[in-house]
């Protein structure tokens, strides 16, 4: 296979146990932290999750790129087990091309089973916009921009972050590194009053379509937070895999939030960050981790903080 499910050698409980021990190991070294992890496991299985799949169209044929590498390998009559069962056939999407050469082909597939095809970035079938099911309300997403691709992820993230800070009628709230206002939406819904940042300018388009209650801003985030609020009770961090960095850190922790809930996809960018954290005053108090990408070695994780008493 493609190496990208570089896990696909132990069976689920056990690749839960790995992701365990090296997010438990990631923050004991990074962040000095003793905790207890278990990988919670979502409804639906270790095949056919993938919403989102990457392909290249070769010679009427759909190949995929060797895990970390340029080279080509082809993929298994009926496609990638990971991908959705309502996804086309991808070598028959690339038979249609009718071209020899090389196209990007990228399936995405949203919640009620809608399905867009882009070749090297176009629509060829299907929306650009697509709507997703999260949080009890829909979605627009840009089909080749970012959403969670297993389909139980966002209600997975979403409910633990609610549950864990409890928001209040009338609390403000930053959704930090926001996408399409996943997290500002779900709190607003709550009462919170929202104020997203997101350096995709289309996805902040779509944010303030799902989101007209809230305020967004389009720009890096350590740039937009020096003309946010002074102070604020709650704040959402989501940011990509290199995490969120000292100077975000920093003009988060100065506005002395109540609670901050960081959501992470690499365990050691987020061991990095909680350091950063302690050293500002706040201390970790519950933290989970959830299976969002069976068969590989990635795994979400929702740290929640308060400040230390």
């Amino acid at each position: 296979m493609c190496g990208g499910c570089d896990f696909q050698h132990a069976d689920p409980a056990t690749q839960r146990g790995l992701k365990a021990a090296v997010v438990r190991e990631q923050l004991s070294h990074l962040a000095g932290l003793d905790v207890e992890v278990e990988v919670e496991e979502l409804p639906g299985g270790s095949f056919g999750w993938r919403t989102r799949m990457a392909y290249i169209a070769r010679g009427g044929a759909a190949a995929m790129r060797v895990h970390r590498s340029k080279d080509l390998i082809d993929v298994p009559a009926g496609g990638c087990p990971l991908a959705v069962a309502a996804q086309p056939d991808p070598h028959a999407l690339a038979g249609a091309l009718g071209d020899p050469d090389e196209h990007a082909l990228r399936v995405v597939t949203a919640a009620r089973g809608a399905t867009t095809v882009l070749v090297d970035g176009v629509v060829t079938e299907g929306t650009r916009d697509l709507v997703e099911r999260a949080a009890g309300r829909d979605w627009r997403v840009d089909a080749d921009g970012f959403w969670q691709v297993h389909p139980y992820a966002a209600d997975t993230l979403v409910d633990a972050v609610l549950q864990a800070v409890s928001p209040q009628e009338g609390e403000r709230g930053f959704d930090l590194y926001c996408g399409v206002g996943l997290f500002a939406g779900a709190l607003g819904d709550a009462g919170v009053r929202m104020w997203g940042v997101e350096v995709d300018r289309r996805a902040i388009e779509l944010a303030q379509a799902n989101v007209p209650g809230a305020r967004f801003t389009a720009g890096r985030v350590d740039r937009v937070l020096r003309r946010m609020p002074r102070a604020t009770d709650l704040v959402v961090l989501d940011p990509p895999r290199t995490g969120a960095g000292k100077d975000v850190i920093d003009a988060v922790a100065d506005r002395n939030p109540r609670a901050i809930a960081y959501v992470a996809c690499d365990p050691a960018a987020l061991g990095r960050d909680l350091r950063t954290l302690a050293d500002l005053g706040y201390q970790p108090t519950s933290l989970s981790a959830h299976d969002l990408f069976p068969m590989t070695h990635h795994v979400e994780c929702v740290a929640i903080l308060e400040p230390r008493r």
